[in-house]
């Protein structure tokens, strides 16, 4: 067993440095911090990864195992024994800073989304689960609605499968958008410590959760039922405009992390090293 403190590795470019944290981060999340595929994790010409960490969690000695399959999905064990892949997560808990970072401030919202997700995740792991089904009920409700395109002005028997769609988006849609809001509120204090001690005449450092669907998310966090009847209102009020475009307009699937260093917004106005 080794202690605890600094571990640095160092060698020469090119040689795994790299290869050996993403591995780590993969085992703790189950996806890279450089790639949105499995794929490019697998060496050329072989069809297989594997990825073994052995942690100290829950008072004892752990093995976390990952297999990566090409073209198949992953496969898991824990402690030896087969498991969900989802199962194995948590065990080891990991937080990753590189440069593919700086995209959570000068990227698109869908960057910052799959950094609070991930965060969620970390936080509680049946989110994956939860998360997995918020993505295939909005993929599945926008091909519902561009199906109708053509049809839906002059023959309304669409409504009812619609609506058994629009109930399970505000149900889990609202899960989502409660659990970000949590990891939200925990992640604020921390934030404005951390740049404190590094710039403390930079002004204050501020997140917050941006979003169409919801007012004063960014003061308080909103319990789930609080929050289902304002993503129902604002799917009834952007209906026509979803049948119009044929996609899913409205939900967590479309909201922002907001950041901002005083009253000004990051992106555009901080610095790099800020």
């Amino acid at each position: 067993m080794t202690s605890s403190g600094v571990t640095l590795l160092i060698g020469r470019n090119g040689h795994g440095k790299t290869n050996l944290v993403e591995a780590l981060v993969y085992a703790a999340r189950q996806s890279s911090h450089r790639v949105a595929k499995d794929a490019p994790l697998i060496r050329a010409g072989t069809d297989q990864a594997i990825i073994s960490v052995r942690v100290r969690w829950q008072d004892r000695e752990q093995t976390v195992e990952l297999e990566l399959n090409a073209g198949r999905p992953k496969r898991a064990r824990v402690a030896g024994a087969p498991r969900r892949p989802r199962e194995a997560l948590g065990v080891l808990r990991a937080v990753v800073f590189a440069p593919e970072d700086l995209a959570l401030v000068k990227g698109d919202p869908a960057v910052r989304r799959a950094f609070l997700d991930d965060l969620v995740v970390a936080l509680t792991p049946r989110m994956a689960g939860v998360l997995a089904d918020f993505e295939r009920i909005v993929r599945q409700r926008s091909t519902l609605l561009k199906s109708l395109a053509g049809t839906w002005r002059r023959d309304d028997s669409f409504r009812a499968t619609l609506d058994i769609w629009d109930e399970q988006l505000v149900r889990v849609g609202s899960e989502v958008a409660s659990a970000r809001l949590r990891a939200l509120e925990l992640l604020r204090d921390p934030l404005r410590a951390a740049y404190a001690a590094v710039a403390p005449h930079g002004g204050e450092a501020w997140a917050g959760y941006e979003s169409s669907w919801l007012d004063g998310a960014n003061e308080h966090v909103g319990a789930i039922e609080d929050l289902q009847p304002a993503l129902r209102q604002a799917l009834a009020d952007r209906q026509r405009a979803e049948l119009e475009r044929g996609l899913t307009l409205v939900g967590p699937q479309r909201d922002d992390l907001a950041l901002a260093i005083g009253d000004l917004p990051a992106k555009g106005y901080a610095s790099h090293g800020e």
